[in-house]
């Protein structure tokens, strides 16, 4: 006999009446087993297609090509202090040419992280003797938890 709910199989009316649960008549093939799988098997199904559609959504929100424009400044001294334009120039240029990450400010005041293609980073390269200078870039546009990236395409100076 199969227990309401709890598929708890117990011998004798006297257990079930101290537990303090109905009784539910099953067919004798019932198997308690046969309750569990088909039980977990829906809970895998329902929590896979749960995470697949959580998934897919975010990679259609997430990402998108484009072109920006705005100064390539480097990130260590434009975060920490401001630094950026034709006076910062040289120092941008020695600060993105030794390693420190490089960021496009866009007119609207958009910080973005500029980041390699692993493909072709040599558009990425270019950008390091636009240090402190406008520069158009074309990538692909990523951002998670507030953080901008792209992953750089294409570079070239901007038009005046």
């Amino acid at each position: 006999m199969c227990v309401s709910n709890k598929h708890v199989i117990m011998t004798g009316p006297r257990a079930i009446v101290d537990l303090g649960i109905t009784p539910v008549i099953c067919p004798k093939s019932c198997n308690l087993r046969d309750h569990k799988i088909s039980t977990m098997k829906k809970s895998i199904i329902t929590g896979t297609l749960c995470c697949a559609a959580l998934l897919w959504s975010m990679t259609l929100s997430a990402q998108s090509e484009g072109t920006w424009e705005g100064e390539v400044v480097d990130l260590s001294c434009y975060v920490a202090s401001g630094a950026k334009g034709a006076g910062h120039a040289e120092c941008a240029k020695s600060c993105v040419k030794s390693g420190q990450p490089m960021g496009l400010l866009t007119d609207d005041g958009t910080l973005v992280l500029l980041a390699k293609d692993s493909g072709d980073d040599a558009p990425y390269e270019a950008l390091k003797d636009l240090a402190g200078e406008k520069a158009e870039v074309k990538g692909t546009l990523s951002e998670r938890n507030g953080m901008k990236m792209v992953v750089v395409k294409g570079s070239a100076k901007a038009g005046p």
